[in-house]
């Protein structure tokens, strides 16, 4: 098996005790190991979700509807609380999107450090300490500061001991959400390399989801574009931004500054539709300057380069 994960027709639904609604619908994603698959679309698409159910992280109120989730040949889907806590945090490591409130302010960094190691059964408490002091030196921590507390260090800081975490329990897949938020774009830089630089050491899959196309490009070896729940284009990252051909994912890359480049940025008109009043076709079709009346309905599969995108039009 290539595919540390597998999600097939996942379908995500909302229920608000009076109205359902589908979040979620038909996403198919592979991703292989010892790679960077990203996940980009703009805010509302429904990147964090889908993997949030990965680890069985969705809030109330709202539940995977139907779909498969297959983690190293194990469907997980089904798994009780008990099972998967199992994977949670030890094979399968999410990095979550606001690192100054990921971790517990009430206590220091080395308690909370050790306390995965030991929840997870990795190592004795005499030897945890030695594993966490190991870490955070990996990735660039003053060792000494292991007993300072969240509140101590800056955003870029707690990014690096959150990978540092995952460092310690040697996971097969790393969920980094929006991993560069609210940091400079110097620390950018080094926690993506940092990133890059696992799935070369420690064979580690990555999950990088992000709605900059500029990072995705740079730094992933695959990549699944999402729009309003659904992915309306994939395939391998150079392919897929050199040559876009979903209307969408044409918009977000005109929609960036190009270094060296005189031209305009052309932002994406319009604004995405409410999840709970969508068409039954192409969810783009309100801002896409390409639509024909054929758009209304739900648009083929059709293969590209490296790839498949949804569209009638293309």
């Amino acid at each position: 098996m290539n595919d540390i994960l597998k999600i097939d027709e996942l379908v995500i639904e909302l229920d608000n005790g009076k109205n359902k609604h589908i979040l979620i619908d038909s996403v198919s994603i592979n991703i292989p190991k010892n790679k960077i698959t990203a996940i980009v679309g703009e805010s509302g698409s429904g990147k964090t979700m889908t993997f949030l159910s990965v680890i069985g992280l969705l809030p109330e109120g709202i539940y995977v509807k139907s779909g498969d989730i297959i983690f190293d040949s194990c469907k997980i889907i089904n798994l009780s609380e008990k099972d998967l806590r199992k994977i949670r945090g030890r094979e399968i490591f999410y990095i979550f999107q606001e690192p100054m409130t990921a971790l517990d302010p009430v206590f220091n960094i080395e308690s909370q450090m050790i306390e995965i190691l030991l929840s997870h059964n990795i190592t004795d408490y005499s030897d945890a300490k030695k594993i966490a002091l190991a870490a955070l030196k990996e990735v660039g921590i003053e060792p000494t500061k292991i007993k300072s507390y969240p509140h101590n260090f800056s955003g870029g800081q707690l990014q690096r001991i959150l990978i540092a975490m995952a460092i310690m329990v040697s996971p097969k897949l790393i969920i980094a959400d929006e991993p560069t938020t609210s940091l400079d774009v110097v620390t950018q830089l080094e926690i993506l390399n940092l990133l890059k630089n696992l799935t070369k050491q420690k064979n580690i899959s990555i999950v990088l989801i992000s709605h900059n196309i500029g990072i995705v490009y740079n730094y992933s070896d695959y990549v699944y574009v999402m729009y309003l729940g659904q992915i309306v284009e994939e395939g391998v990252t150079c392919d897929v931004v050199e040559n876009p051909v979903h209307p969408y994912t044409e918009a977000l890359i005109n929609s960036i500054i190009k270094m060296g480049v005189k031209q305009k940025i052309k932002p994406i008109e319009g604004i995405p539709g409410e999840i709970y009043n969508l068409l039954d076709g192409c969810r783009f079709y309100d801002r896409c300057s390409y639509r024909i009346d054929k758009c209304k309905f739900k648009p083929p599969k059709k293969s590209r380069k490296g790839g498949y995108y949804y569209c009638w039009v293309k």
